[in-house]
């Protein structure tokens, strides 16, 4: 192999000797211009949902596992962390991320999930 330093750093900065396979920036510019309008629709869905619904948040939030403390074993009288299958902490971890994403979508605020932490029927 050939190390040719004017390639490393076109490769780090661009210009000569870029990528011709890269696409161009006007096709980038216009993925990411739908890329933001997408996301745009899917916040307004979403907000909308979660004003005529507002048990909804409560029921991602439940369904999510959000507050559900991990579990643990008190092993000589000290709490140990449980082991886990991987598989399922992975399946638990997808579940909480799709929550969250959900409901920043629905333009939760901080000072509501406080709010509904301090509620007790989201904890059911």
């Amino acid at each position: 192999m050939i190390w040719n330093p004017l390639h490393i750093l076109s490769g780090l900065f661009g210009g000569y000797g870029a990528d011709p396979h890269a696409p161009h920036p006007d096709i980038e510019q216009d993925r990411a211009a739908a890329a933001r309008d997408s996301a745009h629709d899917l916040g307004k869905r979403w907000s909308q949902a979660m004003q005529r619904s507002p048990d909804l948040r409560g029921d991602l939030i439940r369904l999510g596992g959000l507050f559900v403390p991990p579990p643990v074993q008190n092993i000589d009288g000290y709490p140990e962390p449980v082991t886990q299958d991987p598989y399922q902490c992975g399946r638990e971890a997808g579940r909480r991320e799709l929550a969250i994403q959900l409901l920043a979508a629905g333009s939760l605020t901080i000072e509501d999930l406080n709010q509904m932490m301090e509620d007790d029927d989201v904890h059911r």
